[in-house]
């Protein structure tokens, strides 16, 4: 296995997800840089945390990140755990490519990514359907699908999942049937306009007319961890960014609870009692990822952050 480090933009849930997944995979301690410390990554194992107040300032991120890349005799890969990192690495990747590899689109379509405005009008024509005035939902039923398109433009990974509260989903569970024509809708998007990196598409679901509405994409890092190695997006990563390998598309129909909260607590955010049944019952066969309750981060200090976590 080649030798590389791990750059992540950020310290949040997102941040610490991403970590977890190149730790899982490869035993990687990740790098953190970051505006603020956050409780779940300021005392963990897996990543060690470097703060930078004017992170966002373009002259002092492009001086910072110059000398991580220049102190390193590694391949480096970059990642933004949100918009605004995302957007900071893309507006200054002629500068970071002499050290970093990352996969991101070009500044022109995140512009149009990022911009809700933009997004509808620039796409309406394409495969995708958006809420328009004239849909009035109450409380829909809401989704996330998350994708990793490789660095040739190509999708490669996708999940779906049914969001059940706040802190917790449900990935290859749907209330409803026809979720066969979303899915695809959402790959073939994606493909046409070549996009590269992580996406998150979220959606919500008209009962009445029986169909998906995107809301919005958001280029962030996942905050589910995929169970097992073969989804682990670390994984796609390096295949992609360190070997140039190119991966068969993989769309994960398992199904398992992703969740920010224990399991023993999280019955009390899911108020629809079928998706209460459903969840448990997958967290009691094991089916279920914990995203900052990882067994192999433990210092004392973490338990301790964890356990008053878990009880508040």
């Amino acid at each position: 296995m080649k030798n590389f480090d791990v750059l992540i933009l950020g310290s949040g849930i997102n941040a610490y997800a991403m970590a977890r997944s190149f730790h899982e995979q490869y035993g990687v301690v990740s790098s953190l840089m970051t505006e603020a410390s956050e409780k779940i990554t300021d005392s963990s194992s897996i990543c060690s945390v470097q703060i930078e107040t004017h992170l966002l300032d373009s002259g002092v991120f492009k001086r910072r990140l110059g000398e991580i890349g220049a102190g390193s005799n590694k391949e480096i890969i970059l990642v933004g755990s949100e918009n605004k990192y995302v957007r900071m690495i893309v507006e200054s990747a002629d500068f970071l490519k002499t050290w970093f590899k990352f996969n991101y689109v070009d500044e022109r379509t995140l512009d149009t990514i990022l911009d809700g405005e933009k997004f509808y009008k620039t796409y309406a024509n394409l495969t995708l359907s958006f809420p328009h005035d004239h849909v009035f939902i109450d409380n829909p039923p809401t989704y996330k699908s998350f994708f990793y398109c490789s660095s040739d433009g190509v999708p490669r990974l996708q999940t779906f999942a049914q969001v059940v509260s706040d802190d917790v989903a449900i990935n290859g569970y749907n209330q409803f049937e026809n979720t066969e024509g979303i899915v695809l809708e959402l790959k073939k998007f994606l493909a046409s306009i070549g996009f590269k990196g992580m996406a998150e598409f979220n959606l919500i679901y008209d009962e009445f007319l029986h169909k998906f509405y995107v809301v919005n994409l958001q280029l962030v890092t996942p905050f589910i961890v995929l169970p097992g190695a073969e989804h682990n997006v670390a994984k796609y990563l390096v295949d992609d960014l360190i070997y140039q390998k190119r991966v068969d598309f993989e769309f994960v129909s398992d199904e398992f609870v992703l969740s920010t909260t224990a399991s023993a607590t999280f019955k009390q955010g899911v108020l629809n009692e079928q998706h209460l049944i459903k969840a448990m019952e997958l967290s009691k066969n094991g089916n279920f990822t914990h995203i900052s309750n990882y067994k192999n981060d433990e210092p004392i200090k973490r338990k301790w952050w964890f356990f008053t976590k878990k009880r508040g």
